[in-house]
């Protein structure tokens, strides 16, 4: 098999891919572009692009049904998820296709659609898309394959609720050990404060779901103690920006009333259970060892 050289082989079509490879290119250089997939990497393919679609039409339809505050009369506001998800591909498939066209038609680019791997520190082999191999070698290449979730490496953590919310910090924890084989304790900031809080150290994370009702000034406080341990801290919830110094904040929408809070609240730690579950190679939907149903004798 022969191999052709190029002056740069660039591994993944993501949204450094391109003006780099333009760059390049420009300058005379020889550049091979390798893709496996879809051109455009994640943001324009199942990222950026699609979602700022989807909620292009979602503002569109608050809008509508605002009308009235705004003075303008409507009829009734339906909204077709089939138009809308039509309206969406369109959009991914027209950034795809000028991504690609333009990589085409560049001189000194050369676009290879296949699975690349290393044969040395130099040379790369491509499993052609269209059926067979090639080999090519770089003086320089570039990995832009973008990354995968990483399995969290958490033995433990704390989930704390107060009022509505200790129901939400009980439902999060049993869907870590349930799905991911995370080992959550749900607690309430007052059961925090006896005991637990002085085994915090800065690998032990602490999530926390602050909303807008009584028990708030409670969660901000023990959300304080436990920054002050040095301990990792998660904040969730429609109240999570006044929890001051987290170091991942998350907030819900606000609902109309407080008790309506854990519907929204809840959210965060189920797609968190399902992600760790997934990268951790395990069926958040088939939880191993689980049954729906138990006879007690």
């Amino acid at each position: 098999m022969s191999t052709a050289q190029f002056d740069t082989v660039i591994i993944g079509t993501g949204q450094s891919a391109k003006p780099l490879a333009l760059a390049l290119a420009r300058a005379g250089w020889k550049i091979a572009v390798i893709e496996r997939e879809h051109v455009g990497g994640t943001c324009i393919n199942v990222g950026c692009t699609p979602t700022k679609t989807l909620v292009a039409s979602a503002r569109v339809a608050y809008l509508a049904r605002r009308s009235k505050d705004y003075g303008v009369g409507t009829g009734p506001v339906t909204v077709d998820m089939r138009r809308v998800y039509k309206r969406k591909r369109r959009m991914v498939e027209s950034f795809r296709h000028y991504v690609q066209k333009t990589l085409e038609k560049t001189a000194n680019i050369e676009l290879i659609f296949g699975e690349a791997r290393f044969r040395d520190a130099k040379r790369i082999v491509v499993e052609l898309k269209s059926g067979g191999t090639r080999e090519l070698e770089g003086k320089r290449i570039v990995i832009n394959t973008g990354g995968r979730p990483a399995a969290p490496k958490l033995p433990f953590l704390h989930v704390v609720g107060r009022g509505p919310e200790f129901a939400t910090a009980r439902e999060i924890a049993l869907k870590l050990l349930e799905t991911c084989r995370i080992a959550a304790e749900p607690l309430t900031a007052t059961d925090l404060a006896h005991g637990p809080v002085a085994a915090l150290d800065p690998l032990f994370p602490v999530w926390t779901i602050a909303s807008h009702d009584d028990s708030l000034p409670a969660v901000v406080e023990a959300a304080g103690r436990v920054r002050e341990a040095g301990a990792t801290l998660v904040a969730t919830g429609d109240a999570a920006d006044t929890i001051a110094n987290a170091d991942y904040v998350l907030r819900t929408p606000r609902p109309p009333s407080p008790l309506l809070s854990p519907l929204l609240s809840v959210v965060p730690g189920q797609l968190f259970a399902w992600a760790a579950a997934r990268a951790k190679g395990l069926d958040p939907d088939r939880p191993e060892g689980l049954a729906k149903v138990t006879f007690a004798r």
